[in-house]
């Protein structure tokens, strides 16, 4: 039972981010100042932790990780007007587009896997079935005005996401400090805050859409609660798996329980759900196999 109990946490994270998306459409919340108050209340709530942590001496370490996180403020944006304009289903029904783009990126970065996978065609084979399943699911949604509308907000942030998180892998490359990882995150929210106000001051765009009022507060608090409690249970399942890959799988079922919950509150989905969920099942699939 031990041995599964990387599950529960993975699941529990998975839950958490369904939640955290339901808060910004159900408070319908998502311009940039309810996105300042989820990365400053996540710094908030890292902030005494952090305080008893050793920070990592190597400049690597920092630069790489402030690439990411001005990547990721970025691609939230479009993430959150996603999630207002067309909600919480048809975003986590995307999301895990982003493991593709990171497979791809990451082929072409290391030579080696490409090598693995020709020794093993039956492997090959499996991978090469997943990646036909993702494009015939994807040209079914080409049918659904929703998820084609969608996928273009997106499709910036659907390359940001995994380049960013290429970049996390790089700065944690760096330092072998068991702390590192808090520390980057808690940087990072820093940062975010400081990328959402460079881009206040200087995008009209932004400005515009800029709110704050008590409902983006509270709503705001409320959504960087589950974002903290995603990250730290993505975290303990990402240490107690065997294999990170399995975790990432089932962080793909925040799809599955925003459907779940949509189902209790009466929710109408007026995208084509079957094709979104069969790219979430092909890409999780993928991911498992690319980890053999």
């Amino acid at each position: 039972m031990v041995e599964y109990l990387w599950a529960f946490y993975a699941l529990g994270s998975a839950l958490a981010c369904a939640f955290m998306f339901l808060a910004s459409e159900y408070f319908k919340q998502g311009g940039i100042g309810y996105l300042m108050i989820i990365r400053g209340g996540t710094a908030l709530t890292l902030l005494p932790f952090v305080l008893f942590a050793e920070f990592p001496v190597e400049p690597l370490f920092y630069l790489y990780g402030a690439i990411a996180y001005i990547m990721f403020p970025i691609a939230d944006i479009m993430l959150f007007s996603v999630n207002l304009k067309y909600g919480s289903g048809v975003l986590t029904r995307f999301l895990p587009l982003t493991a593709i783009i990171t497979f791809f990126i990451w082929l072409l970065l290391d030579i080696e896997t490409v090598k693995d996978f020709v020794d093993k065609p039956v492997l090959a084979a499996g991978i090469m079935l997943c990646l036909v399943g993702i494009v015939y699911c994807a040209s079914s949604l080409r049918k659904c005005e929703v998820s084609t509308k969608a996928f273009k907000t997106l499709l910036p942030a659907l390359f940001l996401l995994p380049v960013g998180g290429i970049f996390i892998k790089l700065a944690m490359d760096q330092t072998e400090l068991s702390s590192a990882a808090l520390v980057n995150l808690f940087i990072g929210s820093f940062i975010g805050v400081i990328t959402y106000g460079i881009l206040y001051k200087f995008s009209k765009a932004v400005r515009s859409d800029f709110v704050m009022s008590k409902v983006t507060v509270k709503a705001g608090i409320i959504a960087s609660i589950f974002s903290t409690l995603l990250i730290y249970l993505a975290t303990v399942a990402f240490d107690l798996s065997s294999n990170p890959a399995y975790v990432t799988a089932v962080s793909f079922t925040s799809a599955l329980w925003v459907l779940v919950i949509y189902k209790l509150i009466g929710r109408q989905d007026d995208s084509r759900i079957l094709p979104g969920l069969g790219i979430v099942f092909f890409t999780a699939v993928l991911v498992v196999l690319s980890s053999l």
